[in-house]
This record gives C-alpha cells, structure tokens and sequence, in this order.
C-alpha cells in the first residue's frame, strides 16, 4: 500500500501540469487529491517525496532562485495553460 504525502498545496495551473509532467518523465507517482485554501493538492508516494522536492521544487532557477519561486502563470507554462 502506498502512503501518499503532499508535494503541493499552494501551486495553480498551468505549473501544477508542468511539474506533473515532470514527474512522469522522473518517473515519480502523483495524483491530485482534493483541494487547499490556495489550490490543488498534488501528492507523491512518501518514499519518493524527498526525490521530487530536491529535484523539481528546489532546482536552480536563473530568474528566481529556485523552481518553486516561478509564478504559477509564468509564461514558462504557456503550452499547459490551454491544455
């Protein structure tokens, strides 16, 4: 049995989509599951959490530091924004 914890609760679309893409292509597990006062919850099996935080959510960005800085509607993300 999997123990789902959260990777996102304050993260709109169009990122959510593209950091779920990048889950896919890590080949980490996610699925959305309900809803915070901010936005989507996406959660990752717990074993996997740490991978996909250091990976996706803290890596390098030159505008903002880190990836998780990036607004949500950054035009970064404008091929999901209609998806």
């Amino acid at each position: 049995m999997t123990d789902w914890v959260a990777l996102c609760r304050r993260t709109e679309d169009p990122k959510l989509m593209y950091i779920e893409n990048w889950l896919d292509e890590l080949g980490i597990q996610h699925r959305r599951n309900g809803f915070s006062f901010h936005g989507p919850i996406l959660e990752v099996p717990e074993s996997d959490h740490e991978r996909a935080y250091d990976e996706i959510l803290l890596a390098p960005d030159e505008d903002f530091g880190i990836f998780d800085e990036r607004p949500d509607d950054d035009s970064m993300f404008e091929e999901y924004a209609h998806a």
